[in-house]
């Protein structure tokens, strides 16, 4: 006689127990940096889908201060990835915070210290959307550089013209026209 499909069944392994069920859900841990708890901070999990694989994102609802603060210190110490944990789980929208932009931009530059070009890329993108006058000329130069390493010359050759063409005061033009000449 079997017994029920809730009983522990007992195996060869002494330390292991095997249970009859028709559906065991895994736990998932999902690790937040700064002991961040659920119950602190409004926690908004995002899913890229646009990734191979499925790869949740935990973001807060609201630009956390001291968070950003503890961000810029991990760049300012070149600890790149530890800054990346950081600043990747504050939301980065137009006019949230003063901080939103030059952390967003931060980011973007931690990726590309460490050889993460599309995210690079994509924090880069993202800043464009913000119409910052203060950022429009560094992030077409970031980007230009950023599309230059990875070998798509063209790609960057474009952005560096566009740079000149739009900012021709612009203190990243003599950068740029000397980076379309090394193409």
């Amino acid at each position: 006689r079997r017994p029920p499909r809730s009983t522990p069944v007992t195996t060869l392994f002494p330390y292991t127990t095997l249970f009859r069920s028709e559906s065991v859900k895994p736990e998932i841990e999902l690790s937040l940096p700064l002991e961040i708890s659920s119950a602190d901070h409004g926690i908004v999990e995002e899913v890229d889908p646009q990734a191979e694989n499925i790869i949740h994102k935990i973001k807060l609802k609201d630009f956390d201060e001291e968070i950003y603060i503890k961000g810029v210190i991990h760049y300012n110490n070149e600890q790149f990835d530890e800054c990346i944990e950081n600043l990747g789980v504050l939301p980065f929208e137009k006019g949230e915070s003063r901080n939103a932009t030059k952390g967003l931009f931060l980011l973007a530059d931690s990726y590309e210290k460490i050889g993460r070009y599309k995210q690079a890329l994509l924090c880069l993108e993202e800043l464009t959307s913000f119409n910052d006058p203060l950022y429009s000329e560094l992030v077409l130069f970031k980007k230009g550089i950023i599309y230059r390493d990875i070998g798509m010359r063209d790609k960057a050759q474009k952005v560096f013209q566009t740079l000149v063409n739009f900012y021709p005061d612009s203190e990243y033009k003599a950068f740029a026209e000397q980076e379309m000449h090394n193409i």
